[in-house]
Formats: C-alpha cells, sequence, structure tokens
C-alpha cells in the first residue's frame, strides 16, 4: 500500500506488458525470492521436474523482446539473490531459462548470499524502467503473485542505489584486486577494452597498443580463482 495512504495504482494485462515494449533506455529487475509459483510456468516447471528435455522454441516471444530492445540500443537488466542449496525452482531458472535469455542479450547477474549477509539489498522483488519507474512485484511466502503495484512518487536515488548494490558481484564487494575494466584478452597477448556507461550501454571497443600483459594476465587468474562456474548455479 502507498505510504500516504492512497489507493495503489495496480497494473495488470497490456498495461503492464505496454512497460516492457516502451520503455527508452533501461529496464533492470531485482529477484529476491527463491521460489516464484506462476499459473503460466507450471507445466514447464513440472516437465522439468520430470527430466523431460527443454522443448523446442521455450521462451523464443521473451527472447525476441530482449533482441527487439538490444538492438534498439536497449538494456535490459536483471539480478538474482540466491541461496544455496537451490530451490527445485531456481535450478529450473538456471538450466532451462537464464541461459537463453543470457544468449538474447539479457544481461544477468547472480547476488549469492550463501556464504554471506544481505548486503543491503531489500526484500522487495522490482522492475525499474529507464531509471525513473519503479514497479513492486508482491508475493505470498510460497512465491504465488499478489499483484503488481506502480510505485507513485518513488525515492529513485535509493532504487538506483539498490540496482547498483545488486550488479556488484562478491568479488567487487570485497575488493580484490581486480579492475573496473572490462576487457577481453586474446592469446595472452592482445587485450581489447570494453567501455561502457554507466546504464551498461556500450561506447567502444578499444584494441590498447601497448598493454601491460603482466597486469592482464594476474587479473585473469585472480578472476578465475575466485569465479563460480556457471554449471554449479544448476546442480543439485
Amino acid at each position: 500500500m502507498p505510504v500516504d495512504g492512497s489507493s495503489p495504482v495496480l497494473l495488470d494485462g497490456d498495461e503492464w506488458q505496454a512497460y516492457f515494449r516502451d520503455f527508452k533506455r533501461s529496464a533492470f529487475r531485482l529477484e529476491v525470492h527463491q521460489t516464484y509459483t506462476m499459473p503460466t510456468e507450471d507445466a514447464t516447471v513440472r516437465d522439468f521436474l520430470a527430466g523431460a528435455a527443454k522443448p523446442d522454441g521455450f521462451n523464443v516471444p521473451w527472447h525476441q523482446t530482449i533482441r527487439d530492445h538490444a538492438a534498439a540500443g536497449r538494456t535490459m537488466t536483471r539480478a538474482k539473490v540466491v541461496r544455496r542449496p537451490l530451490t527445485p525452482y531456481s535450478r529450473y531458472l538456471f538450466e532451462w531459462c537464464i541461459p537463453g535469455n543470457v544468449a538474447a542479450g539479457e544481461n544477468y547477474q547472480v547476488v549469492d548470499v550463501t556464504d554471506q549477509p544481505n548486503p543491503g539489498l531489500p526484500e522487495q522483488d522490482f522492475w525499474l524502467f529507464d531509471e525513473t519507474t519503479v514497479v513492486h512485484l508482491n508475493y505470498r511466502p510460497d512465491g504465488t503473485q499478489i499483484n503488481r503495484e506502480l510505485i507513485q512518487d518513488p525515492d529513485i536515488g535509493k532504487y538506483l542505489a539498490w540496482r547498483d548494490l545488486a550488479l556488484l558481484d562478491l568479488t567487487d564487494r570485497e575488493n580484490p584486486g581486480l579492475p573496473d575494466q572490462d576487457f577481453w584478452m586474446f592469446d595472452s597477448s592482445k587485450v581489447v577494452a570494453m567501455n561502457y556507461r554507466s546504464d551498461g550501454t556500450q561506447i567502444s571497443r578499444d584494441l590498447l597498443e601497448v598493454p601491460d600483459l603482466n597486469q592482464y594476465r594476474q587479473w585473469k587468474e585472480l578472476a578465475l580463482s575466485l569465479s563460480v562456474p556457471f554449471s554449479e548455479y544448476g546442480a543439485d
């Protein structure tokens, strides 16, 4: 409910879907629950848990939405809070859903809080559109959705801070010495820096003419020593 006592603005149907069609720059989702019980997913979750193969064309309409926005220079980003051992639903996400979303162009980040305290994220799912519009996704403890609530006059700075915190991975929070720079390293001899704006849109790809190869090799080894293989998130 709105804190000022006014009636909540609830979203459904085409009015809700329009937010995914019409955003101009970015869409960010924070997922904090470990189980979601969605009627549209009942059959596919049941098939996954029964050991069925993922069907052809799985989630194709959503993947096309992601691709269309990516082609237009708009970003779709999601951060999921994870606690291990994974719930059956989280296993379904990691094995059937997330790989296709990522391949289509979604930036998907995992916030694993299994062995650490919550870094300060809220216990509230939400979408943040164009860094201006906030929609809360409200759920019961069993993961069934109650409603989607458009937040009137949100404290945008707070939601931006939560987004930025969620997009910092564990190694960034612990500051182990990795750079604040994306890069590719080819054959341990060529380095291409990937430069991005704060909203995730790419600025440029720069081939470094005289890179400090020892430094980049050290960063590579440090990153590999700290990383968790993606496949482990889908394990029992």
